[in-house]
């Protein structure tokens, strides 16, 4: 791919627009394949919020036709940082993307505004999204966007081939500029293009236009003078490198993808704030109840939580399964602790189902705590606690290892918290002790030091108000209608387990809004 990275002085909008112009002309026949334009370029150094609107509604929004009439004349594509209005008329700050026949690809909204632009009515992109061109999966990281390593992590793992990044930045240092650069391309396992502006007698700030391969490694840069900077690579080129000293060859992102702790990187003992969602046996209204499949829906869609119960195999492997027997869910008639690890994973669960969920099995303890990886809220529930607290201690310990003690609560029966606090006291408990009897079931929470607990229906609103006194937070078993869970929680419930996370989420102008974490 032959590409020409524009790095006009920092001029007013309408020099620099003339500025940008020219140097299109110039590159008309150069047979370069992409031509790339800084952040702002349809409205450069306007600071004012009425006169950016008017600016890129008129001079702004013909310059944007200009570049569209140089992709088709020319035959290359063009990305772009501009500011347009969207279908609302909020302004965005997008890279565009426009086809070498004129036509537009698509546009991706700058994710982190700086207080600057917000002052300037700017409203940030809502999700995250890439473009196809030409067999490549092309992304934006807009100026400020190049200072969240987190966001490239994202970009990397939705593919990510190239990273253009328009940029505004006229105080940054050379030496910085490149580092971040640098380090992003690594991380993301992408080549990265950066346009910027010179800023006249500033050559050690701003500027540094440049291509920086996935290795980290700089393959061009304009330096701090106004410059078109042309330059050649293979897009398709990824870096490989031994996955460690004396191994194979591996590509790198796959590497680092494959040995990512996601639950270590998330904030500890954080609860979203408002109204939340337990998956109750995952999605087990669209699909195969306490199955992975079922809990990777639930977290997709954004429930808080998900609940699951665990019985100990004849081996001691915990495996998740509501009934202590198999019959009910797989048609077999045994108890789980009559059966091996080995026999219980050969069942074809989901053949109960129907041919569609054919070769879905019954998962453990493990494999559901590692698709997890600290994205949603786990509520495990215990009808025994093991011989000697065997499976609490094995819960304990896997929740451990992976970081999970902030996101998960174990619950059940007197004899299970009692167990709990003796083995396990490091992790927090929800009380369902007498769930019958809503003052008694917060009684006994408060006397085994639960950090939850959960009602029946039958509750009571002033035992709600109670446990919260106590600084004890209050799920309700179960509602599977909207009407049903607001109700619910106008009366103090603070988390609503259910069969349809799905549809609660998206009932009309439903107070149940999508686990942010869900998403990363």
């Amino acid at each position: 791919m032959k590409v020409a990275i524009l790095q006009p002085p920092y001029l007013a909008a309408a020099e620099t627009i003339a500025w940008e112009t020219e140097q299109l002309c110039l590159l008309e026949d150069s047979g370069c394949d992409l031509v790339v334009l800084p952040e702002y370029s349809n409205v450069t150094g306007i600071e004012e919020a009425a006169a950016l609107r008017e600016f890129a509604a008129g001079e702004g929004g013909a310059f944007i036709g200009r570049l569209t009439e140089f992709a088709r004349n020319s035959g290359c594509a063009v990305a772009a940082g501009v500011v347009v209005a969207d279908g609302a008329g909020r302004l965005r700050n997008r890279l565009i993307l426009i086809g070498s026949d004129g036509q537009t690809v698509g546009g991706i909204d700058k994710m982190h505004l700086t207080d600057a632009e917000t002052e300037l009515g700017l409203v940030p992109g809502e999700k995250i999204e890439l473009l196809e061109f030409n067999g490549l999966k092309i992304a934006a990281a807009i100026c400020f966007d190049q200072y969240f390593p987190e966001y490239f992590t994202a970009l990397a793992r939705r593919g990510a081939d190239l990273i253009l990044c328009p940029s505004y930045q006229r105080a940054e240092s050379a030496g910085r500029i490149r580092l971040l650069a640098a380090a992003r391309a690594l991380d993301s396992g992408a080549w990265l293009i950066r346009s910027s502006y010179s800023v006249e007698n500033s050559p050690e700030r701003a500027g540094n236009s440049l291509l920086v391969s996935p290795s980290g490694e700089l393959a061009a840069v304009a330096g701090g003078m106004p410059a078109v900077l042309i330059t050649e690579f293979n897009p398709a080129r990824k870096f490989r490198k031994p996955a460690s000293f004396g191994r194979p060859e591996v590509e790198h992102r796959q590497l680092i993808e494959a040995h990512r702790r996601w639950a270590f990187y998330r904030p500890e003992n954080v609860l979203e704030e408002g109204a939340r969602l337990c998956a109750h046996r995952g999605l087990s209204a669209a699909m195969p109840e306490n199955t992975l499949p079922a809990f990777a829906a639930a977290i997709a869609v954004g429930a808080h939580e998900i609940e699951f119960d665990l019985f100990l195999s004849a081996d001691l492997v915990p495996v998740v399964s509501h009934d202590p027997d198999l019959a009910r869910v797989a048609g077999v008639p045994h108890r789980v602790e009559e059966l091996t690890w080995e026999e219980i994973r050969r069942i074809d669960l989901g053949a109960v189902y129907g041919e569609r969920w054919k070769g879905i099995r019954i998962p453990r303890l493990e494999e559901v705590l590692d698709i997890s990886g600290g994205r949603v809220g786990l509520n495990i529930h215990l009808k025994t606690p093991g011989p000697d607290g065997v499976l609490l201690r094995m819960v304990g310990r896997e929740l451990s290892r992976r970081n999970l003690l902030g996101r998960a609560y174990v619950g059940g029966e007197a004899d299970v918290l009692e167990a709990a606090i003796r083995h396990v006291p490091e992790v927090s408990r929800s009380c369902m002790a007498e769930q019958h009897d809503s003052a008694r079931l917060v009684d006994n929470a408060i006397r085994y030091g639960c950090r939850y607990l959960q009602f029946y229906a039958s509750f009571q609103p002033e035992d709600v108000t109670r446990a919260h006194r106590a600084g004890i937070r209050c799920n309700l078993f179960f509602a599977d209608d909207y009407p049903a869970a607001a109700e619910a929680v106008a009366h103090g419930i603070d988390t609503v387990l259910t069969n349809r996370a799905a549809e609660l989420l998206a009932a009309p102008g439903s107070l149940f809004r999508p686990s942010d974490s869900a998403f990363l």
